[in-house]
């Protein structure tokens, strides 16, 4: 899923960031990240509770 223009600058909803955990849970960080069209960093944060 690829987002365009300011929809790469909106924070993940609660829902997201649910979504995200949960692909993290079988595949790497950067895998899961890039398949929902965040950075690595930020999936890193969502994935340990610091967002």
């Amino acid at each position: 899923m690829r987002l365009s223009g300011d929809a790469r600058e909106r924070p993940l909803s609660v829902e997201g960031r649910r979504r995200l955990v949960e692909r993290c849970r079988p595949v790497p960080i950067a895998q899961a990240a890039a398949e929902a069209g965040v950075s690595r960093a930020s999936a890193t944060n969502v994935v340990a509770g610091n967002n």
